[in-house]
């Protein structure tokens, strides 16, 4: 389960697109590999067809924000 989704449209020649994005906050480190796992599942989504199907939305994207708790970011 992604901490967020949210999408962002613009227009590209006149025409309206949409770009879509689970969010990834990582406030602890993890390792590579708890990351990698993270990322077969929403690969297994995406290609299962599910994704697309739910969303509407062909391109899956995920964005990994990684930041600590003194305030800074990783």
């Amino acid at each position: 389960m992604p901490d967020a989704y949210f999408q962002i449209q613009r227009e590209v020649e006149g025409e309206p697109r949409t770009a879509a994005f689970f969010l990834e906050l990582e406030r602890v480190t993890k390792s590579s590999r708890v990351l990698h796992s993270k990322l077969q599942r929403y690969a297994e989504v995406c290609y299962s067809g599910r994704y697309q199907q739910v969303f509407g939305i062909r391109a899956l994207r995920v964005l990994f924000v990684f930041a600590g708790d003194s305030g800074f970011s990783n």
